[in-house]
């Protein structure tokens, strides 16, 4: 017999500002770096790794102005995923001095194939953006970035590498208990509901979500994990999702309410954004103050 199960979803979604801050909730972020140097000639700025729905985005500006290539000469940069014995090899960037280029332009090949994105050395091109997408998968979560160089001179000898790690433990997801459920004798269908709490920082009078903000990573990360632990077993079928906002005081209570909502609201989309589940099942409420929850944290805080 093949029991289903219904599963019904509580997160309930507040945070708390002493300061400057306010806060309620939201959703699954990203890791990011301004800017650094990384390898003789290259520095990066902003590179991002995030996930969207099935794909992963890989993001970055690679600075190459104070890089110097030969004439004969060509340098292949090449971003990559990596996890333990798991790797993903993105597109690479090529670099080619003027003699290198012609030389592969006549072979109508580049070192490392067609999905190349390809520049000439002196062109002014000084700031490359770059972007690539890759399928997700599960390996990538926790898994770094890491930008490598490769040295070409003539007759395509490959003279050196170099490599830097610009990004630690992106796709961040925490571990989570395995829920195991137990089906009693005779009951076809059983319904269960899951709840959890995540606190997400959000700039005063702001409704947007920032998921680099404060420990926003961490805590977007707990809605993901409490969504996937059950999203992908068949014979679970999610049923209801239920998020309710709470706002710290920023102003008048009416103004408070006006937060609550709005950034509930946003939640809200970027759930349905990031799972596509029908609108109907994902619902709201909201509250401009969470006095129960803040009893609660006094009472385990050991103030």
């Amino acid at each position: 017999m093949t029991m289903k199960r219904d599963i019904i979803f509580k997160i309930f979604c507040f945070g708390m500002t002493f300061l400057c801050g306010a806060a309620l909730t939201a959703a699954f972020g990203q890791e990011t770096d301004a800017s650094r140097k990384d390898i003789e000639g290259v520095s990066t700025h902003n590179a991002t790794v995030k996930r969207d729905g099935s794909n992963v985005l890989i993001e970055m500006d690679l600075d190459l102005s104070s890089l110097k290539v030969k004439s004969t000469e060509a340098v292949l940069l090449t971003p990559y995923l990596v996890n333990g014995e798991d790797s993903l090899v993105l597109p690479s960037v090529g670099v080619y001095g003027r003699q290198r280029y012609y030389y592969y332009l006549r072979k109508d090949k580049m070192i490392s194939g067609e999905d190349e994105t390809t520049i000439t050395s002196g062109s002014n091109a000084e700031v490359i953006p770059y972007h690539a997408t890759t399928p997700y998968k599960d390996w990538m979560n926790n898994s770094r970035l890491v930008l490598g160089r490769g040295d070409y001179s003539c007759c395509e000898k490959h003279s050196g590498d170099q490599s830097s790690e610009l990004l630690s433990r992106v796709l961040w997801v925490p571990d989570v208990p395995r829920l195991i459920y137990v089906s009693p004798k005779g009951e076809k269908t059983k319904t269960r509901s899951l709840s959890g709490t995540a606190y997400i920082d959000f700039p005063v009078d702001k409704t947007g979500i920032y998921p680099e903000y404060h420990n926003n990573v961490a805590e977007l990360g707990k809605i993901r994990s409490t969504i996937d632990s059950v999203r992908n077993d068949s014979d679970i079928t999610v049923r209801s999702i239920h998020l309710k906002g709470f706002a710290s005081p920023e102003g008048s209570y009416a103004h408070n309410t006006d937060l609550a909502r709005e950034r509930t609201a946003t939640i809200r989309k970027y759930v349905l954004d990031l799972y596509h589940f029908a609108p109907e099942i994902v619902t709201t409420a909201h509250e401009p103050e969470n006095w129960e929850g803040l009893i609660e944290w006094l009472r385990t805080s050991g103030l």
